[in-house]
């Protein structure tokens, strides 16, 4: 499957990524500090809602990225979204420190209704890179969800009838400062 979006931020820019409806603070920077590599970070850790979200709509999505949090206020998180429609509708899969879970919800309306979680080991490291990976298939009569960490399936669910039908993909945090990096926008497997 050829994917629609990848982006690795090698050429130290955010073309095609859309943040100015967003409250955090991105930009394009090193991955370790001085190094040649090139992460999107999102910088302001008392954020609420902030997105970088990719230009296309489509129906059937996974959205992948590479995910490290730097700084955690609250009950924040970072996440991998699909079908991305606002801050207020969207299926996501998140990695949220205070609670040491990794999530899989979607929000419709401005109500977040979780589809499954998980408790992480005590070792987990929230500080480490991470391949975060969502997938959504299905139609407004039935949505089906998976959701990846690091190459394996650990949560899925349905989401009857299905409540969002089309969307971008997109990363984000809630009140969590991050860094993304090697993000794949694709239709599933």
């Amino acid at each position: 499957v050829k994917p629609h979006v990848t982006d690795h931020f090698h050429d130290k820019e955010a073309s095609g990524w859309i943040t100015t409806d967003a409250p955090g603070t991105w930009a394009v920077t090193a991955d370790p500090t001085g190094s040649s590599n090139r992460v999107l970070t999102q910088s302001n850790a008392t954020a609420t809602d902030a997105r970088a979200t990719a230009p296309a709509v489509k129906a059937d999505q996974s959205t992948q990225a590479r995910v490290k949090g730097t700084t955690f206020t609250g009950n924040g998180f970072m996440a991998v979204f699909a079908r991305y429609q606002n801050f207020d509708n969207s299926y996501y899969l998140l990695l949220r420190n205070s609670t040491r879970t990794l999530e899989l919800k979607k929000i419709v309306s401005n109500v977040a209704t979780p589809i499954g979680m998980l408790t992480l080991p005590a070792t987990f490291d929230f500080t480490a890179w991470h391949t975060l990976r969502i997938d959504v298939t299905g139609n407004a009569t039935k949505t089906t969800l998976r959701g990846y960490l690091d190459g394996e399936l650990k949560l899925s669910g349905s989401d009857v009838p299905g409540s969002l039908t089309s969307g971008k993909g997109a990363v984000g945090t809630f009140q969590t400062a991050a860094k993304f990096d090697n993000i794949v926008l694709t239709s599933p497997p």
